[in-house]
């Protein structure tokens, strides 16, 4: 998506700056369309952090046709032209149908009660804003273009505010995506350099629960990982899986230490490495780095590193296995 933002401000700003006898080419290319598709994408990678190739497909694919043929008219039609009149009533129709139905999507997503996508919201609602205000520019142009494009002020105000909020947008994308790798990555070397001097409280005397309590705590935990999969979340910590499973989180660092002797990054990375090797068994196509964020790793560095100190090789290596 920033990549796509970054391509959109230099396109716009070249054509304004090289290319202002063909300023139409910046009306007629169809960025907008896009940013519905790949708003969709990003949430559901949030809220499931796996997406398949032909849903993405699917959604990109009116996009792309639109695409092609504003490729087409722009290298073999030109302006004022008939195709140029058809393709601007189609892209005019489409834009806000487009971005107010996956403005929609976002914001229904982030009021779903079960929805963990409320912890990101100030990463996602920039991203819905930039689509409602894009939407009822693309509404209002169309009625009021003339007036519009004959004050040069309310133009420029217009591009500012738009422009504000892309650039709003990716700067909190890139925060939210590096804050997940340093996090995460700060956190397992912790883990792993620092295990065997780690205390584990082994005897039950030691614990603040009942024997009747750990177990239940236990066997909601075991219950609710293997039926939801929290651990293929990313970002998932130990106070975020205290909430979705309703247990102080000191409670649930006893059970975790008491009953099964380990750490929280132990246990989960454990559970993501069982998983990636469940997709390994069951025949997957995927690379590695697919592997990897599809088990809940932020990097691929971070899975290799977590893989080869709990099975003691390489993710690569133990495929290799599996298929000889």
């Amino acid at each position: 998506m920033n990549i796509y933002l970054f391509l959109h401000a230099i396109f716009v700003f070249t054509v304004r700056h090289f290319f202002i006898q063909f300023i139409y080419f910046n009306t007629v290319a169809p960025f907008v369309l896009v940013y519905g598709p790949l708003l969709y994408i990003a949430i559901e990678l949030i809220r499931r952090n796996t997406i398949k190739k032909k849903t993405i497909y699917a959604h990109l694919a009116l996009p792309s046709l639109i695409w092609f043929a504003c490729l087409v008219l722009i290298f073999f039609y030109g302006e004022g032209n008939g195709f140029y009149l058809y393709y601007n009533i189609v892209l005019a129709l489409l834009t806000p149908i487009s971005l107010i139905g996956y403005a929609g999507y976002g914001i229904s997503a982030i009021l779903a009660s079960n929805s963990n996508l409320k912890r990101y919201k100030l990463m996602v609602m920039p991203a819905i804003l930039l689509l409602i205000f894009m939407s009822l520019i693309s509404i209002i142009v169309p009625i009021y273009g003339d007036k519009l494009l004959s004050n040069a002020a309310a133009t420029d105000l217009i591009s500012m505010m738009i422009y504000s909020l892309m650039f709003a947008t990716s700067i909190l994308i890139f925060k939210y995506k590096t804050s997940i790798v340093f996090n995460e990555d700060n956190l397992q070397d912790l883990t792993v350099g620092t295990e065997e001097f780690v205390p584990t409280v082994a005897k039950y005397e030691r614990s603040s629960l009942t024997l009747q309590q750990l177990q239940a705590y236990k066997h909601s935990l075991h219950e609710f990982t293997l039926k939801n999969q929290p651990y293929l979340d990313s970002t998932l910590s130990l106070n975020s899986l205290a909430k979705l499973l309703r247990m102080p989180s000191h409670h649930l660092t006893q059970v975790l230490s008491t009953c099964l002797s380990k750490s929280f990054y132990t246990y989960i990375n454990g559970l993501r490495i069982q998983h990636a090797i469940q997709l390994m068994t069951d025949g997957t196509d995927m690379s590695m780095s697919e592997l990897a964020i599809s088990s809940g790793f932020s990097s691929k560095v971070s899975f290799y590193r977590q893989f080869n100190a709990i099975k003691g090789c390489t993710p690569a290596a133990y495929k290799k296995s599996i298929l000889k």
